[in-house]
């Protein structure tokens, strides 16, 4: 039933698609430019990410999960 409620409520894909494509033109038209700033030039509060810790954190989860029913799906 909930899943029922869900369909009938939720907006067509193409809508969905659509929603996705303004968002993402919005945060980069945004904050585009703020990518490869020092640190000490970024508006705070920011999420600053550390691209080779999180690959490093990747492989070792990745290498955990190896042999397990389990997926690991990074999105990054």
């Amino acid at each position: 039933m909930g899943f029922r409620l869900f369909q009938r409520l939720a907006p067509p894909p193409q809508r969905v698609m659509s929603m996705v494509a303004q968002l993402e033109a919005y945060v980069r038209n945004v904050y585009w430019s703020a990518i490869g700033r020092p640190r000490r030039e970024l508006v705070t509060p920011a999420l600053i990410l550390d691209l080779d810790v999180a690959r490093r954190n990747i492989q070792f989860m990745a290498r955990r999960l190896s042999g397990m029913k389990a997926k690991l799906r990074p999105h990054v």
